[in-house]
């Protein structure tokens, strides 16, 4: 109870500073500014995440060509191997 009454008081608190200052010219603004800010904070952050993504993908990418690579060798080590068993049963 005594948590609540103190969070009644703090909003009320502010609700009164809120209503002395609603008509200055610097709050509209402030108010008109805000949303703006938010959208280029936004914009922001999907750029760098963009861009996480980018470096990410060719990372990606690098370690698939490390792979396939892997694979043809293991492939032709394979073949040399069969090979080598077919000639010598000859």
């Amino acid at each position: 109870i005594q948590l609540q009454q103190l969070a009644v008081s703090c909003i009320q608190k502010n609700v009164r500073k809120l209503m002395f200052v609603r008509h200055w010219p610097w709050w509209k603004l402030y108010t008109k500014v805000k949303p703006v800010l938010n959208v280029l904070r936004t914009e922001e952050e999907l750029k760098d995440k963009e861009v996480r993504n980018h470096h990410h993908h060719h990372h990606h990418h690098a370690n698939d060509f490390i792979i396939t690579i892997t694979i043809i060798i293991i492939i032709v080590i394979i073949t040399i191997i069969v090979v080598t068993i077919i000639n010598r049963l000859k």
